[in-house]
Parts: C-alpha cells; structure tokens; sequence
C-alpha cells in the first residue's frame, strides 16, 4: 500500500457514515493490545473552540518539556495535521503504515469500522508507539458515544453547547449537552466554558455524582481581553490562586480569550495534579506564539485577506462580534460557502451588516449548498446588497482582489472545508 491508497482505503470508508457507539473501537484496540490505556489524556468536547483550545493546551504542555500529541478534526491544512506530536504532523510514511496495519485488523475481524473510529485508532496506536506523555484529544461528534470516549483522561474539557447535529445528537441545548457532558469521568477534573445556567446545573449535578472538580469561566477562574490589533491582543488570567497579567494571545478573538482561559485553567489543574513542569513561562510562549490554522488568519495585508472556519450560528456570533471590534465600522467584502445542513439563514442575517459585497461560492462538499441558492437566501434577508455567483472561491478571490484597494478587507468564511481549499 502507497500513501495515495491508504487515503482512497480512508475515503472509502464513508460509506459507513456516522455511527456512534464504542463497541467497534473497543474491539480494534483489544486487537492492539490496548494502546488508550498506556497514555494520559486530555480529552475535549464542545461545539466551537475545541480545536483552538486544544492547540494552545498541547503547545503549554509541549513547551514544559512534556512529548505531547494531538488529536484534531477536521483537518484544514492537510490529512497529517489530525495527528501531531510536539507539534509535528504525522509522515505520509507512518500514515500508510498505520493504515495498512489496521487494514489488516478491520478486514480480518470484520469490524466495519467508520472513518473516524479507524482513524481514531490509528492515532491511539501511534500516539503509544512513540510514548507521548500526553495526548490532548479533541472529540469528532457529540461526547458520550464518540470514538475518543474509549480514554480515561487527566481532565475533560467542555467548552459551550450550541444546536449542532441535533438529528443524532438531540433537539434541544439541554439533550446535546448531555451527550457532549458523557466525557466527564468519575474522580476526575471538568474545566468549562459554558455559560447557560440550565446547561451549567447539569454539568454540576454531573460532577457531584461523579465526585469530580467542576472549573467554570467566569466563576473559578475569568479571563478579560485587555487590547486587540491585528497581529495580537493581550489578556488576563485569574483564578484563587494564580494571576497572569498582559499576556500576548496570538489567536484574535474575545471567544479565543476564552479558549485561552480554559486552556490556562486546565494547565494549572495539571499541575496541581502533579505535572510539575508546567509554568509560567511555557504558558505564555504557547499563548504568544500558536495560530491555529484557518481562524481569523491574516493570509495576506494588503489588501488584508482573512480566513475563518465559522461553520454554524455560534461560531458565525463570534466571527462578528471580533470583525466587528477589528473594523471599526468599515464594510468588508464577503466570499461566503456553506453546507446545506447548517442553519444558513441566520448565520447569514449576521454577516449581512458586515459587508458591503458578498460573493457566493461553494466549498469542496458534497454537503455543499449550491451558490445560487445561498444568493437566494440573502436576497430574502437584504434585497440591496450586491451578490456575486462564483461557484469556485479561488475564482471568488480573485474577482474580490480586482475589486479592492490596498486597504480593504476580504472575509472568508461558512465552512472548514471552504476554508480548506484556500489555506
């Protein structure tokens, strides 16, 4: 098997779609001697922010010296960028190898393992395999029933609850809450980030019963923005017993603030736990200098060209609400793709006042809604503002950089997968 083969072998796989349920992965680990239960772990759940919060956490225990992975998804530079050790993606090498390895298992037991659940299990192997410290995972959907949940972690991570996926993970706040707080474990630590009372009871009920720590934002510990430009802005961390003043966040954002607030939060909990070479020092090189890939990332100045992975309503309220605090008032133009399965009306009722142009594309998806039917959907909200049909967002680029001055701002964003392609 070459690398080209291990990644079709992968893309076949869709076919089993999503299957949530731990008996699968269960039995592929069995088969490789239980390489989730050599590891310590982090493990994250939530609707928007795990990939950043993960990142910034995997770079604080990276730089106090721990040999740390890294579990992620979607990818938006490349396949490897899922799995990363000390901040290394993953060769095209081991890749085919694991691949070909787990192949052999999924056949042989007939296991009929999903994509993600073989993935999964590709990266717990590696990760024991090259005897990583620790791991930070990132959950793929939902909590309780995902794929990650097979790990007994250092510490969970809950980060907010948003309307995501409700045909399989529930209608309401309070069901998908519930599924995402099924990785809260007994005697253990909860950091989150969620606001909703109601959600916030349930977490503590939760925890009480499970004899486990719960760490709120806002309550345990706060986090405030203090100055933000372009290149950087700057926070402070507080909880009882520890403050972080004027710290540099490379990540722009108030929501990445916050991601940074948990990600600080559960690196003191580590430490007390017993992590001993956690610090200061490591925590503010981390924050100062990872960018998670394709979140309000400046790809070019003049004129500024910004990426987003904004793929559902909260996430769009967060693009905003920073865009908005950038700008100062100034519209913007717009390049906007999104799949069909998310509540496009109202993540584009809050783009509209942003732009001065929007142009429609379509990310690289089946899922994809067709552009002309996204130019439909906003000409419903605003009849006035200018549409452009560009099927092809590199086309859609270049149409908006003909258009622009040196100082105007270009937005991206809708979807990871547009924001894929363009990275």
């Amino acid at each position: 098997m070459n690398y080209a083969q291990g990644q079709n072998y992968l893309t076949n796989l869709e076919k089993y779609g999503i299957q949530l349920g731990l008996t699968r992965i269960k039995k592929a680990l069995s088969y490789l001697n239980q390489p989730e239960q050599k590891t310590k772990f982090i493990h994250i759940a939530g609707t928007n922010g795990k990939g950043s919060t993960a990142y910034l956490l995997a770079g604080i225990l990276k730089n106090a010296g721990y040999r740390t992975g890294l579990y992620i998804s979607p990818e938006i530079v490349c396949f490897e960028e899922r799995i990363q050790i000390n901040g290394k993606y993953i060769s095209k090498k081991e890749v085919t190898k694991q691949t070909e390895k787990i192949k052999k298992l999924n056949k042989k037991f007939n296991l009929k393992l999903t994509q993600f659940e073989f993935i999964t299990v590709l990266a717990l192997n590696y990760f024991t395999q090259q005897k990583c410290d620790i791991v930070v995972l990132e959950t793929g959907l939902g909590g309780r029933m995902d794929a990650t949940n097979i790990v007994q972690p250092e510490a969970s991570v809950i980060m907010n609850i948003g309307l995501e996926h409700t045909e399989i993970l529930g209608n309401t706040l309070e069901k998908i809450a519930k599924e995402k707080a099924g990785i809260i474990k007994e005697n253990s630590i909860l950091v989150t980030g969620e606001k909703n009372r109601k959600i916030l009871k349930l977490f503590e009920k939760i925890c009480e019963k499970k004899n486990t720590q719960i760490y709120r934002l806002g309550k345990e510990f706060k986090v405030n923005q203090f100055n933000q430009t372009w290149n950087f802005q700057t926070i402070h961390f507080s909880n009882k017993t520890t403050k972080f003043k004027k710290m540099k966040l490379k990540m722009l954002g108030l929501h990445q603030c916050e991601n940074a607030g948990l990600a600080i939060e559960t690196a003191i909990k580590l430490k007390e736990k017993g992590w001993n070479q956690i610090n200061e020092k490591a925590i503010r090189k981390s924050l100062g200098t990872i960018q998670n890939p394709g979140r309000l990332q400046t790809i070019q100045k003049k004129p500024r060209i910004i990426l987003d992975c904004a793929h559902n309503e909260h996430g769009i309220n967060a693009l905003v609400q920073s865009m908005e605090k950038l700008l100062k008032r100034k519209k913007i133009r717009v390049i906007f793709g999104v799949l069909k399965d998310k509540n496009v009306n109202n993540m584009i009722s809050k783009i509209i006042p942003l732009a001065e142009k929007i142009y429609c594309t379509e990310p690289e998806n089946k899922r994809a809604l067709p552009a002309q039917e996204l130019k439909k959907i906003i000409q419903k909200r605003n009849k006035q503002i200018p549409i452009e049909v560009i099927q092809n967002p590199k086309k859609a680029i270049q149409k908006a950089l003909q258009e622009s001055s040196s100082k105007d701002v270009i937005l991206i964003c809708g979807s990871c997968y547009l924001i894929s392609q363009l990275i």
